[in-house]
């Protein structure tokens, strides 16, 4: 089950991040300047972050999350190939808010029915899985898919072609995968108010944490490239030989550190692991070598781009009772979305501009960093190293 989630976000971010690799094919086709190709794709991440809290609340009322994951995965499909009727910027700008309506309810959904249909010791493993078949489609294998597609068929028919296979995705979540389970009626299970969640210390500063990881993840995506060859002057060979095993890194890390985390808990994880993204400024402005030293350093400081999936798909998800479980989880992803993939991600373009490439990668340490330190202040939720669950859901409330 884990897996087939992970091929479902895995299409979710196929198509998320097609404009980005169509852009050449898009931009020449439809007269875009770089800012309206900018603003075309990060609109997608603010509707992103307000569909999940909102879907999810709907799918806890009705505990029907796999039927509303059945008719995302429809509809994200159909405007995703919408994509290739664009006629301009206005037109394209309108395809890409509603498909970040339909995607941003998919992430609290799919990490729903798996948390709910995994054994506990397996939850982080199971996330791990799923992890790594996304990244394996959304970020390994769209980049070698769209552009061949496109330079033999064009952008536009590109779009029709890679729905098909979520469109598949959509009829096997339907036909084989189990619904989470539901809670037993009961008026201590009905879902919780908004304010209560906000009260829950792992909700609140997760979604402080979830945000500074999303940024690390953002602004490395954007400006690590630009600083390795416009900066320390590598060939474009050269850096895409540390990218690749930046995001080789990254695949191994979205496997391996969930699955930790069953054993070792959610916090000593986040704890360590985030604290490696500060190796990215040190060692890129500090290292005087070639291009393996900077792949080494980027081994090392891609494994806080694979946290995200902890804090976003996990921790919220076991700080909560059942019938609040997507809600949380939309939740934490629609303030990391709104502030780490838009808000911080913008102003450090702004602040790059006159401090120089360098600044950028500084701040994205300094993201990594503090969601390290935060981290010590979370609740551990893993259930080896639990509390017992009454005093837990105690616990879980800040005064």
């Amino acid at each position: 089950m884990a897996g087939l989630m992970g091929l479902i976000f895995g299409a979710v971010m196929f198509d998320r991040r097609a404009i980005g690799f169509l852009a050449p094919f898009i931009t020449t086709d439809l007269h875009l300047s770089n800012a309206q190709l900018g603003v075309a794709a990060a609109s997608t991440s603010l509707t992103w972050a307000l569909a999940g809290f909102p879907v999810g609340r709907a799918a806890d009322r009705t505990g029907r999350h796999k039927s509303y994951l059945v008719a995302i995965i429809l509809g994200f499909s159909l405007i995703s190939a919408a994509s290739g009727l664009a006629a301009g910027f206005l037109s394209l700008l309108a395809i890409r808010l509603c498909l970040g309506l339909a995607e941003g309810a998919v992430p609290p959904l799919m990490n729903t029915l798996v948390m709910g249909n995994s054994a506990h010791h397996r939850r982080g493993l199971n996330i791990g899985i799923l992890t790594f078949f996304s990244e394996l489609v959304g970020a390994t294998l769209a980049p070698i898919l769209l552009v061949g597609l496109a330079s033999r068929f064009g952008w536009r028919m590109t779009f029709f072609l890679v729905c098909l296979p979520a469109l598949a995705l959509a009829l096997c979540v339907r036909r084989w995968l189990p619904d989470a389970p539901r809670a037993p009626t009961g008026v201590a299970d009905q879902p919780i108010a908004f304010r209560a969640l906000l009260r829950n210390r792992n909700i609140l500063l997760g979604a402080v944490i979830a945000a500074l990881l999303i940024a690390f993840l953002a602004i490395t995506s954007i400006f690590l490239p630009l600083y390795l060859v416009r900066v320390r002057h590598l060939t474009a060979v050269e850096m895409g030989l540390v990218m690749t095993v930046f995001g080789a890194a990254s695949l191994t890390g979205g496997l391996v550190l969930p699955a930790l985390s069953d054993w070792l808990g959610r916090k000593p994880v986040l704890v360590v692991f985030a604290a490696l993204g500060i190796f990215l400024p040190l060692g890129c402005v500090t290292w005087e070598g070639g291009a393996m030293g900077f792949a080494a350093i980027c081994a090392v400081a891609a494994l806080p781009t694979t946290l995200p999936h902890l804090m976003i798909g996990i921790i919220p998800a076991e700080s909560v009772g059942i019938r609040d479980r997507a809600a949380a989880t939309g939740l934490v992803m629609g303030a990391a979305e709104m502030f780490g993939g838009f808000a911080i991600p913008s102003l450090t373009g702004l602040m790059a501009n006159h401090a120089g490439l360098a600044a950028a990668l500084i701040l994205a340490g300094g993201c990594a960093m503090v969601a390290s330190l935060l981290s010590l202040w979370l609740l551990e939720t893993a259930p080896r190293l639990q509390l017992p669950r009454a005093t837990v859901h105690v616990a879980l409330e800040t005064p």
